[in-house]
């Protein structure tokens, strides 16, 4: 019985070994092989090694690198040489903390932590001069030395941080925006093509859970604004829950952005309380309107038995002392009637009839002479007069004696007394005649003459004196003017005085 000694036996399998390993760097099987002394080992690499493992290795589009206990360097593939801008030969052999910048307290947590389950760090990479954001994935490699090994792969993550960045700045984008619609004083709802709510703030929310049929209206606008780019604003009417009806402005635009569906924006406005305020306006106006016509109607008929009773009264009178009384009621009864006229003209104006003309042919130097003499207890000599050309035309007389009355009434009461009033007609142009009425005195006010032709403007509001009028005469004027078809206008200054001045266009005989 031959018996082997077991030194022959170390001897032998020591020799297989080295076989093997000879035999395997012939076939280019490895790309490095590892001696083992007790506790630790040395790693030798093969620079002709060509195998599938370093063929995989090398087309990973991660750094990888295979790494000791102690934390040297086995391996590093191309990707990382790239990374960390190093040679393979300035790489293996070499503390991995080194070539990746790590501090020896990480690189060891790393290591410790990869023993139970795998581990992830970030870390700042240096790339020569520059520094980039890297992902570290550490993993324990199984082998059958004491000694674990380990193998790391380094992932660039600069592209993902800088697509994290963005979404992060959208994001607090998207909150800002939020915030600030949430505080608009109007609904914003965003919708797509089919309709379908993309955002709606928080206005928004409340007016859909408080009014019926609102969805609807908002998907209709919406469909018009994409089909038209804008949907012309409408107002609707919708019951609320509590019974009540709720008015809204709706307003919608389409929005068009390279590279993403198109969606209209659709601004809802609750303006409930605006048309209740305009309709109770239009309900005051048209009281208002009524009462003044019906009052102005209804005075007429006193009126006349008053000024019937005065002329019968002036007419007995014997001597000029008996007389005052009666023509002093006289004067009274004409201003009120004036007063009665110019209400009822405003009452048709305003309620759209305009001020009714009678044409006819007028001269307006008739119509100068008899206003003029229709000025009670003004001196006539203060007018002076001036026409040039034909100052004829087809025009409503009455009207027009209105006119020149109301123009010739302020130019006393507010113009200087010793300063006459001059009366211009230009007749000169062949399809118009000119009228202008100056005075000298106190300036009208710069910020009241856009509004002095507006009713219930007296002018003494303008000069600080109290008139004995409603403030409707210049209207009347105005309304008058226009219903001719024809054009008044006011100029005022401290050095000028003031000058009305009214455009009458000819119609022919």
């Amino acid at each position: 019985m031959n018996l082997e000694l077991p030194d022959e036996l170390t001897l032998r399998r020591e020799l297989l070994e080295a076989h093997e390993l000879v035999r395997a760097i012939r076939a280019g099987e490895v790309d490095a092989f590892v001696l083992g002394e007790r506790d630790s080992y040395r790693v030798h690499a093969l620079e002709d090694a060509d195998t599938p493992y370093r063929v995989l290795v090398e087309a990973m589009r991660q750094g990888a690198a295979t790494v000791a206990a102690d934390g040297t360097v086995l391996y590093a593939n191309r990707r990382l040489r790239e990374m960390i801008a190093l040679d393979q030969a300035d790489i293996v052999g070499q503390p991995i903390t080194r070539c990746l910048g790590l501090e020896p307290a990480r690189l060891e947590s790393l290591l410790t932590e990869t023993l139970g389950s795998d581990a992830r760090q970030e870390i700042s990479l240096r790339c020569g001069d520059a520094v980039v954001p890297a992902l570290v994935s550490v993993y324990a490699v199984r082998n059958q030395f004491p000694a674990p090994m380990f193998c790391l792969v380094v992932t660039d993550v600069s592209e993902r941080k800088a697509i994290e960045e963005r979404e992060a700045a959208a994001a607090r984008e998207r909150a800002a925006l939020s915030g600030i619609f949430s505080r608009l004083p109007f609904a914003v709802f965003v919708a797509d093509a089919e309709g379908q709510l993309q955002y709606v703030n928080e206005i928004a929310k409340t007016l859909l859970a408080a009014t019926s049929d609102m969805l609807g209206h908002i998907r209709r606008s919406a469909s018009a604004a994409l089909a038209n780019a804008v949907a012309p604003p409408e107002e609707i009417a919708l019951a609320r829950p509590d019974g009540t009806t709720g008015h809204y402005s709706i307003h919608s635009n389409a929005v068009h952005i390279p590279g993403h569906p198109e969606r209209a924006v659709v601004v809802v406005t609750d303006v409930t309380a605006a048309h209740e305020a305009r309709t109770q306006r239009e309900h005051d106006e048209q009281f208002r309107e009524m009462f003044v016509g019906i009052l102005g109607h209804d005075l007429r008929s006193p009126l006349q038995v008053i000024s019937s009773a005065a002329a019968l009264l002036i007419r007995r009178a014997i001597g000029p002392e008996q007389a005052k009384l009666p023509e002093a009621i006289m004067r009274a009864v004409q201003r009120m009637s004036r007063l009665t006229e110019d209400m009822l003209d405003m009452t048709l104006s305003r309620l759209g009839g305009g001020v009714p003309i009678v044409r006819g042919h007028v001269d307006l130097r008739d119509v100068v002479a008899t206003t003029i003499d229709e000025q009670v207890g003004a001196d006539p000599t203060r007018f002076v007069t001036h026409f040039e050309g034909n100052t004829a035309g087809r025009w409503d007389r009455a009207r027009l004696t209105q006119v020149l009355s109301n123009l010739l009434i302020n130019a006393i009461k507010y113009g200087t007394a010793s300063d006459p009033v001059h009366i211009r007609v230009d007749g000169r142009d062949a399809s118009s005649v000119s009228v202008e009425v100056h005075n000298k005195g106190q300036a009208i006010s710069p910020d009241l003459l856009p509004v002095i032709f507006d009713p219930f403007r007296r002018g003494g509001d303008f000069v600080g004196r109290k008139g004995d009028g409603v403030g409707l005469g210049l209207f009347i004027a105005d309304q008058i003017v226009r219903s001719h078809g024809g054009t008044i206008s006011v100029v005022s200054s401290p050095d000028e005085g003031t000058r009305f001045s009214f455009t009458l266009p000819r119609v022919n005989e």
